[in-house]
């Protein structure tokens, strides 16, 4: 008895210590997040990550159940009809994503631009206070971003799912039990875990037809959430201080990109950010595709010719290259020059 009270006491004790250690580092990422808005940016994504896996596997996991429902509620083989019905039945529960996760990536958009627009205002020694344009800009961030984030399931799986269901459903031979029990393994690694390919590198804005894991995609688009953010929330304090040229920031590693190596280093004109700027606030989500490029070729034929670096960098503004993110999952960032 003796040694089991003891024993008790020690698994105690290390579960103190490992709260304590849990603390300290929340402690710490709290502070360093008042010190460094790339800390701070990285715990707002963190949570937008989670929030948006944790709504789509939800979602996920009741329209499996409601498929499985369905076949066996219905007569077998399903009709042409019934066919029909079980796909629009999974449509309409997975475009519920959309506003299921509306309010938390606005307040995520709001919160990441405040915080720069803060160490904006410390740098320069003005007042953090919201202008008309900051709002204007926040409010078209958090449209852009909602769109591609809400229109997951209808850009990149709505064909794929509708494949899975009548290719099981027509398929000869199968009793029901096999049908729905083939059509919940299906739908779960489309709609759960994504398709067993590898990810592909993306280099169109939306990765329509995305081969890779939800997860993977979530985490990309909270990352370009946070960097369209931190981007236009600088260009505007840079606007409001007079600042007339920028300079673009690559984290160069084993996994930086070669749209972001090819522009670390270069300089641009405010101007040419503003320009950018004012396009998205007026652009439809369509439109803010041609004005933020992620065409590596049309990148490359401009950075491989022969003219000088400020005629380049005058021709990568013109062609849609003026601010990153320059990818999915781009971590390019920007500062005054």
């Amino acid at each position: 008895m003796t040694i089991d009270i003891y024993q008790n006491e020690i698994a105690l004790k290390s579960v103190l210590v490992e709260c304590m250690d849990l603390t300290d580092d929340i402690l710490f990422k709290i502070v360093k997040a008042e010190q460094d808005p790339n800390v701070a940016f990285g715990l707002t994504q963190q949570k937008l990550r989670q929030h948006l896996a944790t709504k789509w596997d939800d979602l996920a996991k009741k329209a499996v159940a409601d498929v499985n429902r369905f076949v066996k509620a219905r007569p077998w083989p399903l009709s042409k009809a019934d066919q029909k019905k079980l796909v629009n039945m999974l449509n309409k529960k997975m475009a519920g994503f959309g506003p299921a996760t509306k309010a938390k990536v606005q307040d995520a958009i709001t919160k990441m631009y405040a915080t720069q627009k803060k160490f904006m205002a410390a740098k320069y020694a003005i007042s953090p206070s919201f202008k008309l344009v900051d709002t204007q800009t926040i409010k078209q961030l958090q449209k852009f971003n909602h769109f591609w984030i809400g229109n997951h399931y209808s850009n990149n799986l709505s064909r794929r799912i509708k494949d899975v269901a009548e290719k099981i459903t027509l398929r000869s031979g199968l009793s029901r039990e096999e049908a729905g029990k083939a059509l919940v393994r299906n739908l779960n690694l489309e709609l759960k875990k994504g398709t067993l390919g590898e990810a592909r590198y993306v280099s169109d804005l939306v990765p329509k037809g995305w081969r890779a894991s939800n997860t993977a995609y979530f985490n990309g688009v909270a990352t370009n959430a946070a960097r369209m953010s931190q981007t236009f929330s600088m260009v505007n304090s840079m606007e409001s201080v007079g600042v007339t040229e920028y300079r673009v920031v690559a984290i160069i590693d084993q996994v930086t990109s070669h749209h972001c190596i090819e522009m670390n280093g270069r300089t641009f004109k405010v101007e040419h950010a503003i320009k950018t700027r004012d396009g998205v606030l007026s652009g439809s989500p369509e439109e803010i595709k041609s004005l933020m490029n992620w065409d590596y070729n049309e990148m490359s034929e401009i950075v491989d010719s022969t003219k000088s670096l400020e005629k380049q960098n005058e021709m990568l503004a013109e062609a849609g290259f003026a601010l990153p993110p320059y990818h999915l999952s781009c971590r390019t960032t920007i500062e005054d020059a």
